[in-house]
C-alpha cells in the first residue's frame, strides 16, 4: 500500500542574524567580541577599523597603517562562528569614518570642553588653582514623579465615589 502522507516541508533557512545577535555596526562588532571575551579583537576593532560600510554578513573598513594584514580575514572568521553566518570583511583603501577610539575620544574631549565653559565650573578651577577636570559624567534627568493624589487631568478624583 501507499504512503499518502504529504512530505515533510524543508526547514526554513537560517535567519541572516542567527541565535539573536544582531550586528549592525563596527561598535555591535566590538561589543559581541568583548561579550565573548576576546578583548584582543575588541581592541583591534576599535582601534585600527575605519569604517566605510557596513551591512549584515559584509564589513568594508580601511585599516589603519599598523593594523596586521590577517585582521579582516580573521574578524570575519570569528564573526562567522560566532553568528552561524557567513561575514566578509573587504578592505578600501579610503574613505574610511573615525575609528570608534577616536570618535570615543572626540566625545570626552567635547564634554571636557563643555565642562570648563560652565561658569560654575569655571569658578571652581579658578578658586582652586592646579585643580583639573579628570572626567565628565553625564546623568539622565529623573522622570518626573507622579503625584497619587493629584487626580487625573479633568479634575476628577478616586475620592468622588457615588
Amino acid at each position: 500500500m501507499a504512503d499518502l502522507t504529504a512530505p515533510e516541508p524543508e526547514p526554513p533557512a537560517p535567519a541572516p542574524q542567527a541565535a539573536g545577535i544582531a550586528l549592525a555596526s563596527l561598535a555591535d562588532v566590538a561589543a559581541l567580541a568583548r561579550e565573548r571575551r576576546d578583548l584582543k579583537l575588541k581592541d583591534q576593532v576599535e582601534t585600527l577599523l575605519h569604517p566605510v560600510r557596513f551591512e549584515p554578513g559584509r564589513i568594508e573598513v580601511e585599516l589603519e597603517p599598523d593594523a596586521p594584514t590577517g585582521l579582516p580575514g580573521e574578524l570575519g572568521a570569528r564573526l562567522s562562528d560566532w553568528t552561524g553566518m557567513r561575514w566578509v570583511v573587504t578592505v578600501a583603501r579610503e574613505g574610511g569614518g573615525a575609528t570608534l577610539r577616536q570618535r570615543r575620544d572626540a566625545e570626552r574631549d567635547r564634554l571636557l570642553a563643555e565642562a570648563r565653559d560652565d561658569p560654575n565650573v569655571a569658578a571652581i578651577l579658578t578658586a582652586f588653582p592646579g585643580a583639573e577636570i579628570v572626567g565628565v559624567r553625564v546623568t539622565r534627568p529623573e522622570p518626573e514623579a507622579v503625584d497619587p493624589d493629584a487626580g487625573s487631568a479633568d479634575g476628577d478624583t478616586d475620592d468622588d465615589a457615588d
